[in-house]
């Protein structure tokens, strides 16, 4: 191997070095903020459910029980609610939230949104999401699942009589 073939090995293995580099540094960097992104949207989370209306706090752990009266404390405790996952969904939506975070928030969410609470309420708040239209659509497309859904068990229970 001549100088000159040495030099340019070297220059090609050094420039590969510095490429797995930027490569493992942007992984981990992105790994500590999704970490990050988790750790502060879970504690919003909990903050929020804490000081949320005991009427609320009891439904949360039974949705299936009738929804709780309306009240100003239950109404913004699903505004806030709503405005936690719509910023979620963003993050995810644009690609600074991994899939696999999204994933478990989604399913989540998404149970929520199909509950007789959520769809009772959603008409009433949707205008405070108009200004991001993709949140709206994800919240009326799980809504119309919900309805499907219903509607499908209901022609099974028919049947069955």
């Amino acid at each position: 191997m001549t100088l000159s073939e040495a030099v340019d090995f070297a220059t090609l293995a050094s420039l590969a070095l510095a490429a797995f580099g930027v490569w493992w540094g942007a992984k981990t960097y992105r790994g500590q903020m999704n970490a990050q992104l988790f750790l502060s949207f879970t504690e919003r989370y909990e903050n929020m459910m804490c000081n949320a209306p005991a009427e609320f706090r009891a439904w949360r752990l039974n949705p299936d029980a009738a929804p709780p009266e309306m009240t100003q404390d239950v109404h913004t405790s699903i505004l806030a609610y709503l405005n936690l996952c719509s910023e979620e969904y963003f993050l995810w939506r644009n690609g600074y939230l991994d899939h696999a975070i999204w994933r478990i928030w989604s399913d989540e969410l998404e149970r929520r949104l199909r509950s007789d609470l959520f769809r009772r309420e959603w008409p009433k708040l949707r205008e405070e999401f108009q200004s991001y239209g993709h949140f709206c659509e994800f919240v009326d497309k799980a809504q119309a699942r919900a309805v499907s859904a219903d509607a499908h068990n209901s022609n099974l229970h028919a049947r069955k009589v």
